[in-house]
């Protein structure tokens, strides 16, 4: 590929990103794109038959695709390691080269945008890993008793993610203004910036209004309009959420692997079980499909032994 070639896909790059960002991308998705971009440029940088934009054709995108399937654990000649691309991270490849090839297209770069033909990987969605029990969730609920502030904190953060079911990143940018206790909802911005209304539990609003007036003033925000504050008087963030869930599982005897995720998986069970429409539950989590909701609602293999002997008429007779 020719230098001008190389430039001009840098330059685009960052415009492109400029214009995911103006549109609500979240950092964590902008810093995935970014690399995934760049290595897309070294890619092209290799291949000699590339001089202009119009030779980015759908032949070639399919042999970054190829390249990108191939990519192994080998050391290259360098010393250095590329390690094996899983299924997620190629999706995640394949879904910011069609970004940016969208971007060319709506801002007359290119005529055509060759990448609406290029098939996205499918990714292998398995069940929900850790799925806590009631009486396990209670028992890890417990664990966040007292009045100091860190614990008034904790114990509002996991009423709330039982409660909605919210992701780490959604908790991460709740604001002050974000719970209407009036309404008793709270506002959440998610995947691509869209804004969704999720209801609250009682306990969780208790828990909340008990962290605002009694444990957040006395963490110092310092002008922050974060909900959750550190003790370092800046935004809680999801690494320290963890810590938090983790010792509390421990002393709560809970010895599975544990992490933010299983909560929202364990919100989602519970209220399956409990009869709540499978529709609701997409709208709570913020799922755009179903499929997805249907695969973070398992129902265990107790349950459907259970109704089928409750409700398959061979088995009632």
């Amino acid at each position: 590929m020719c230098d001008e070639l190389s430039q001009t896909l840098r330059k685009l790059r960052e415009e492109c990103l400029e214009w995911l960002h103006c549109n609500g991308y979240r950092p964590r998705t902008m810093k995935s794109y970014r690399l995934a971009l760049q290595e897309f440029g070294r890619w092209c940088a290799r291949q000699k038959e590339l001089k202009e934009l119009s030779d980015l054709t759908l032949s070639t995108l399919q042999g970054y695709q190829v390249h990108l399937s191939l990519r192994g654990s080998k050391k290259t000649k360098k010393g250095e390691v590329q390690m094996l691309l899983g299924p997620s991270a190629k999706i995640v490849h394949i879904s910011a080269l069609k970004k940016f090839f969208e971007y060319l297209k709506k801002h007359n770069y290119l005529l055509t945008n060759p990448s609406v033909e290029l098939e996205s990987p499918r990714s292998k969605r398995g069940l929900p890993r850790t799925i806590l029990s009631v009486s396990e969730m209670f028992q890890l609920l417990a664990q966040f008793q007292g009045e100091d502030p860190l614990a008034l904190r904790d114990r509002a953060i996991f009423e709330v993610l039982y409660s909605s079911g919210i992701r780490r990143a959604e908790l991460e940018g709740l604001k002050v203004d974000s719970v209407l206790f009036q309404d008793k909802t709270l506002r959440v911005e998610g995947k691509g910036g869209k804004e969704r209304l999720v209801p609250l539990g009682e306990e969780a609003l208790k828990a909340l209004e008990a962290y605002l007036k009694r444990g957040r003033p006395r963490l110092h925000a310092n002008g922050s309009q974060a909900l959750f504050l550190s003790s370092r008087r800046g935004r809680l963030r999801a690494h320290a959420v963890l810590s938090s869930l983790r010792k509390a599982a421990a002393r709560a005897g809970i010895t599975r692997p544990i992490d933010l995720h299983c909560i929202r998986h364990t919100c989602a069970t519970h209220m399956l079980k409990n009869g709540a429409d499978i529709r609701y539950i997409q709208q709570l989590l913020g799922h755009s499909s179903l499929t997805t909701t249907q695969v973070y609602t398992r129902v265990e293999n107790t349950d459907l032994r259970r109704m089928l002997d409750e409700c398959h008429p061979r088995e009632r007779f």
